[in-house]
């Protein structure tokens, strides 16, 4: 069955400039409250990227129907959660990014730092987290951004692999691999990491993963992230189509630029509305993925079945890899 949904203009043949893709000029997005001693200082220090510059060195911000102008950020979440940083630092780079003429935000749906994480463990979630996620797409929307989402991370938040093992991290490759327990210690260095890839137990808990966020429920304005369908009763466009579209048919050789016409007058009238949050406007399956070593590792399958999963999960919404250059080198 045909599902019928209007895409925004800002989404329509979406070029996202982010860290992912060659940009023109880049240029720090200047927030006076931030420390500026050090690009990591403050859970929210970024990198601006502009697609366009004019000859006077001003950046050229205006968004058209196929350019999406974003930026990547850094630990969005764990501010929005009070964790390091606060939820007003949350909306004062958002408020500042309307400013620059920005529409699009990369963040991360997990946590990087040690000791925060959205899942404790695969399966097993931190609600206080989900809200802070809640929290960042709800600002988002209010503002008319879109966000591209990743999904898990390829490196891990702990420093240590006791640390890593503890529960002090998740969200990323090594937790996958570890709880179905593929990490081991080989001449004193941790391997096992790519069981991430190709494990069906690990692949399995990812795929319930991306079934949790798709589902979720936004506890802020109770959108649904998928988005879904409104339903309402449509019985009557349909039948009223049915007849037009009969009688044009029927009457064609008579009035052929009536035949013609109809068609085409009935499809600027779409009988379903938008999904409910078009605020996701894509995920991103791995921040970053890669192999440990040169050999192939089975990235490339996993990421065509991921791909199909995610879609399944989320029909609305756009899906990337996430990858960041390296994803031919090794796959």
């Amino acid at each position: 069955m045909k599902r019928w949904f209007r895409i925004p203009k800002s989404q329509e043949r979406a070029s996202i400039v982010d860290a992912e893709v060659g940009v023109r000029s880049r240029r720090e997005l200047p927030f006076p409250s931030f420390s500026s001693s050090s690009s990591t200082s403050h859970p929210l220090s970024l990198l601006l990227l502009l697609p366009t510059v004019d000859p006077t060195n001003q950046p050229t911000n205006q968004p058209t129907n196929n350019q999406s102008l974003s930026y990547n950020t850094w630990q969005m979440l764990e501010a929005a959660a009070g964790f390091k940083g606060s939820p007003s630092d949350v909306t004062a780079q958002l408020d500042k990014a309307v400013e620059q003429g920005l529409n699009t935000v990369r963040a991360f749906a997990f946590g990087t730092e040690e000791g925060f994480a959205l899942q404790k463990k695969p399966g097993t979630y931190d609600e206080a987290t989900f809200k802070a996620l809640d929290f960042v797409l709800d600002e988002a929307r209010k503002r008319n951004l879109r966000l591209v989402l990743a999904i898990a991370n390829n490196w891990p938040s702990a420093n240590t692999d006791e640390k890593r093992r503890s529960g002090a991290n998740s969200d990323n490759k090594f937790s996958y691999a570890d709880a179905v327990g593929a990490i081991k210690v080989v001449n004193g260095r941790v391997v096992g990491e790519d069981a991430f890839f190709t494990d069906p137990k690990a692949k399995q808990a990812y795929k319930d993963h991306l079934s949790v966020l798709a589902n979720r429920v936004n506890s802020i304005n109770g959108r649904k992230y998928k988005g879904e369908m409104r339903r309402r009763r449509v019985f009557f466009p349909k039948v009223f189509s049915f007849l037009v579209r009969f009688l044009s048919h029927l009457f064609s050789h008579l009035f052929f630029f009536f035949h013609l016409s109809l068609p085409l007058f009935l499809s600027l009238f779409p009988f379903h509305p938008p999904p409910d949050d078009p605020t996701i406007m894509s995920w991103n399956l791995v921040n970053e993925p890669r192999c440990e070593g040169p050999a192939d590792c089975g990235m490339q399958g996993w990421i065509q079945e991921m791909a199909g999963a995610m879609k399944r999960a989320d029909g609305n919404h756009l899906v990337t890899v996430g990858a960041d250059g390296f994803y031919a080198a090794a796959r």
